[in-house]
């Protein structure tokens, strides 16, 4: 069944904060916690509640992030200096339940060399290149069974060429030539296919509103509010310093239901189950529409949590 996709703008919660840079604490009650996870050669340097600092043989520091509750790390990133200041080498992030979400390098602010992500049951979801920042070559996607979703090149971040995009199937779904990021052709677009929501879901309390944008507008301030009114920061987070984005996952289906919500990478639990519960509190939905039919939607709801 095809599911669209939508994304929210970020939704930033703050909180003070008992330490002025982040994954610098120390304290000897946590050395050893995560030790199990150094390689030959590498040596300890720092730990707290959630994370580990450690120095590799080659002279690199290593950040590695763990959602504390169950111990399984989420992040492992190479830097250049033990302040943790500049990144420089691997970048591997997992979700909570220790699937690889994604692995590629990173120097500074820029990414290069090849880039990976994938889904929870370990299939390939997109591979692509970095050439000073930019996507540069090839650029693949896959659905979760490993059929290729779409094909294209990329020419200093931008698309050029041929895009092509299939069914699960494998049948060619659309062909469309871009040059420098801009399309040349509307493409050929399959019978059936239908790729954007014509009608986004929105709030029921904004119905009234005739305007698509305004009546989207209007629901994502009221869900905002609502989200903002609803969610806290929860105490063993601020203790610890625990900070970072949270992504909740939800659908809302044909009935106008909010259903399937989930989170991938937590951070902790307290945080995990501070969003579920506040997205849960959201008002009641219409469903979205697409062709004059009704469709279910996901939504990707990304929450900040700041200390400061």
């Amino acid at each position: 069944m095809k599911i669209f996709t939508v994304l929210f703008f970020l939704l930033t919660l703050f909180s003070c904060s008992p330490s002025s840079f982040p994954f610098q604490n120390n304290a000897s009650k946590f050395y050893g916690k995560y030790s199990a996870d150094l390689e030959s050669g590498e040596k300890e340097i720092r730990s707290w509640y959630h994370y580990m600092v450690s120095k590799k043989e080659n002279g690199k520091y290593v950040l590695r992030i763990y959602y504390p509750d169950t111990k399984q790390i989420t992040d492992y990133i190479e830097y250049r200096d033990d302040l943790l200041r500049f990144q420089d080498g691997k970048v591997i992030k997992w979700r909570d339940d220790g699937s690889k979400k994604s692995e590629y390098n990173q120097r500074g602010d820029v990414k290069y060399g090849s880039y990976s992500s994938y889904y929870s049951n370990g299939q390939l979801s997109t591979t692509y290149k970095y050439a000073d920042g930019e996507r540069q070559g090839k650029s693949l996607s896959y659905y979760d069974n490993g059929q290729i979703q779409s094909e294209g090149f990329y020419q200093a971040g931008e698309l050029h060429g041929i895009r092509k995009s299939f069914t699960r199937e494998g049948d060619l779904r659309e062909e469309t030539e871009y040059k420098n990021g801009v399309p040349v052709n509307e493409g050929l677009e399959k019978e059936g296919d239908i790729k954007l929501v014509e009608i986004k879901p929105h709030m029921l309390a904004c119905t009234d509103v005739k305007d698509n944008k305004a009546r989207e507008a209007c629901s994502t301030k009221l869900m905002l509010e609502t989200m903002y009114k609803n969610i806290k920061y929860p105490a063993d987070a601020r203790e610890y310093g625990i900070e970072g984005i949270v992504v909740v996952t939800f659908i809302i289906d044909k009935s106008g239901e909010m259903t399937d919500v989930y989170i991938d990478r937590g951070l902790c639990e307290s945080i995990k189950k501070e969003c579920l519960r506040a997205v849960k509190s959201i008002p009641e939905w219409a469903p979205g529409m697409q062709r004059g039919k009704i469709v279910r939607v996901q939504y990707n709801l990304p929450i900040k949590f700041k200390l400061e």
